[in-house]
């Protein structure tokens, strides 16, 4: 594993032009957050059974991710242009599309679960679970760890190898509470409609994959430390 000061020096040649870089996939990662929290919120309306917030959140989720998608075509480009040492280009383009997957899979989910409750399924008892609930905060926890990984990049300050490894660990656990709240599921099988179970059961999936994509997103800056040290 390298050291707190040698994966300083590592980043250290980051700071000119690649600085520009980061800051750009920073304010990126600030829109894929915001996208990830209007799931959130989506489901806190349905929850809630505020009828009148669950249309605007849904819409909001929609304008978030398609506001993302519009910044990684263009950073891509931008990259893409740009000239790097080694590999770094197509290591920064592949972090860049692995953070892409974080929002997808939050609108994914978001369009799963309106369809469904706008054809009268009912959600709620899975949404208010523990493990549902749990899997939500360690889904937020995982992309505010990778932010803050990035947002010391791009201010130049020193990032160590556990900065990352603290997506992993949220990841984890993540990966527990999408067991368990299937396990649950499994529990009522018999009880529900097969098409129901179906649906939920893809539905705490995707929410899992918001986390697996963001975990591959600190795997690649772990990648860009390790080749910047050669």
């Amino acid at each position: 594993m390298l050291s707190m000061g040698l994966v300083y020096k590592v980043l250290r040649p980051f700071m000119r032009r690649e600085n520009e870089v980061f800051a750009a996939i920073l304010k990126y990662a600030d829109e894929i957050a915001l996208t990830a929290s209007a799931l959130r919120d989506l489901i806190g309306s349905l929850v809630g059974n505020r009828d009148g917030e669950i249309q605007q959140a849904y819409g909001r989720l929609m304008e978030l991710e398609a506001k993302a998608d519009f910044t990684r075509r263009k950073l891509s480009e931008e990259i893409s242009k740009g000239g790097f040492f080694a590999n770094l280009r197509e290591l920064l383009l592949e972090l860049v599309e692995r953070m892409d997957e974080i929002a997808d899979y939050s609108k994914d989910a978001g369009r799963l679960l309106y369809t469904a409750s706008s054809v009268g399924i009912d959600f709620s008892p899975l949404l208010r679970s523990e493990p549902v609930q749990r899997l939500l905060y360690c889904q937020a926890q995982c992309i505010d760890a990778l932010t803050n990984a990035l947002r010391k990049i791009a201010e130049g300050r020193r990032i160590t190898v556990e900065d990352v490894q603290v997506v992993e660990e949220w990841e984890e656990e993540a990966d527990e509470q999408k067991d368990e709240a299937i396990r649950q599921l499994f529990e009522h099988k018999a009880s529900m409609d097969p098409a129901d179970f179906v649906l939920m059961r893809e539905f705490v999936l995707l929410l899992d994959d918001v986390c697996d994509a963001t975990e591959d997103s600190g795997d690649v800056l772990l990648n860009l430390i390790a080749v910047s040290y050669g």
